[in-house]
């Protein structure tokens, strides 16, 4: 991800300000429409580092009021860019070697068919996140993902800086290729969130049961008491055994309701909101790949990407999360992660996700 200074400056480099970097921040010539929106004036210092700042100089920092007016700025651009790929073309020597070290089909058969040189469309997602339970934690997340083989390209910071793309036409129907491709980014980025905030969700466990833990045993100390006054009583010791009966049974309710709204406080809460989309035409190769389980067959497409030079994990046909692991479903065929073929909690049967939304199985 760019730096507040490299966003900062790329942002006004782009609205046609004059910008002139130094050792200590940057000097900015703007018009008076970009200077307004920006509550700048029309020649400014802007500075970075709070031990740079001076009289003269704006602070920008993700708090300042500067990087607040330029996120306004942004929305009025729109969400959606689009732009050509500077990259060598591909050269892949030995397509089959390079898909049978990279998928594996646990119980079926891949066959490539044939391989095709091509360009495809590739979407970037910039996805902010929030988990919400009793605390909260958030960021941003980047996905790329192709569309047309339902791949996810996973490529180093910086293959696809500004330095490597290049202004280009807009193919037809560019809005419907990028929602087609939010549906396979929007899972991918909440496994990248779930696997970046481990130690937060695991910390937040921990948290739930030491409280619940501290919550059972005071319970537990009033529940004790109370029975040991109704053994009493049953002795003969001069208790109301029916009110101790009742304060046994409201001390019950009052720990479940207790333990629940506990428990929901822990619960946690993932929102991804799609911030912005690129766009980018990137030359690849297409493997053509029959998938046969027993008797039935499907053709599917992989992507060989020549940036990170592997072939692309393919998403599931039933949670869209990306795998190269994967069985095949024996009906259609279906590209499967484990999740999507495991057996049925009830009868044990395992059944396709991607057909059945619950086991087709008749259950007493």
């Amino acid at each position: 991800m760019p730096s507040i200074q490299q966003f900062t400056l790329a942002l006004l480099s782009y609205k046609d300000a004059l910008v002139e970097p130094d050792r200590l921040g940057v000097s900015v010539v703007t018009d008076p429409p970009l200077a307004g929106a920006l509550g700048l004036a029309e020649y400014q210092r802007l500075v970075f580092d709070p031990d740079a700042s001076a009289r003269d100089a704006a602070l920008v920092h993700y708090d300042s009021p500067v990087f607040e007016a330029m996120g306004g700025v942004v929305e009025s651009m729109g969400r959606l860019a689009f732009a050509a790929c500077r990259v060598p073309s591909p050269k892949l020597s030995d397509p089959a070697g390079a898909l049978a070290r990279a998928l594996t089909v646990q119980n079926g058969v891949a066959r490539l068919q044939r391989t095709d040189a091509a360009v495809s469309v590739y979407v970037g997602f910039v996805v902010e996140y929030e988990l919400l339970a009793d605390e909260r934690t958030g960021g941003l997340v980047e996905v790329w993902v192709n569309p047309v083989t339902r791949s996810i390209a996973h490529w180093a910071d910086g293959l696809l800086d500004s330095a490597a793309l290049a202004d280009a036409q807009a193919p037809d129907g560019l809005a419907a290729t990028a929602a087609q491709a939010w549906t396979l980014a929007a899972p991918t980025a909440s496994a990248l969130v779930l696997d970046r905030t481990r130690e937060f969700r695991e910390s937040l466990i921990r948290r739930r049961d030491r409280d619940l833990r501290r919550l059972r045993e005071y319970y537990q100390a009033i529940d004790g008491e109370i029975r040991r006054k109704i053994t009493r009583a049953a002795a003969g010791g001069g208790c109301d055994l029916e009110a101790e009966r009742r304060r046994l049974e409201a001390t019950a309710r009052s720990f479940r309701a207790r333990a629940t709204d506990l428990v929901e406080r822990s619960r946690l809460r993932l929102r991804l909101t799609p911030l912005a989309a690129l766009a980018c035409m990137l030359p690849m190769y297409q493997l053509h790949v029959e998938l046969k389980r027993r008797t039935a067959t499907a053709s599917v497409l992989f992507s060989w990407n020549p940036i990170d030079r592997a072939i692309e994990p393919r998403c599931c046909d039933g949670c869209a999360r990306a795998t190269l692991v994967a069985a095949l479903c024996d009906e259609r065929v279906h590209y499967l992660c484990s999740t999507c073929l495991a057996p049925c909690p009830s009868c044990g049967k395992p059944f396709c996700r991607a057909c059945h939304g619950r086991c087709p199985r008749r259950h007493e």
